[in-house]
């Protein structure tokens, strides 16, 4: 009976964790466009094209992905490209 009681205790940590998890990925997306833009503060865009830009980058990136913007991109160019011409980035 014990192990039945212990077994049904790990099952329902596991389960907390695993609804938790996505919860707190999700609390750091405007924090991560938050840093995008200020990474991108002197690539003479207006404001909006950088909101745009990053919003776009984020989404693109998923909840889960745990790196920067600046770090995603290097390593994404596709996604890099048509996030800027969605935001209408300006070279």
């Amino acid at each position: 009976m014990k192990w039945r009681i212990g077994a049904l205790a790990v099952f329902s940590l596991c389960a907390m964790a695993l609804a938790i998890g996505p919860a707190f990925a999700q609390a750091n997306i405007p924090a991560r466009i938050k840093q995008c833009i200020a990474d991108n503060k002197d690539e003479e865009q207006e404001a909006e094209v950088l909101q745009d830009y990053c919003k776009c980058m984020s989404d693109a990136m998923g909840p889960t992905v745990q790196i920067s913007v600046l770090q995603w991109e290097k390593t994404h160019p596709k996604e890099d490209e048509k996030c800027a011409a969605e935001a209408d980035w300006e070279d």
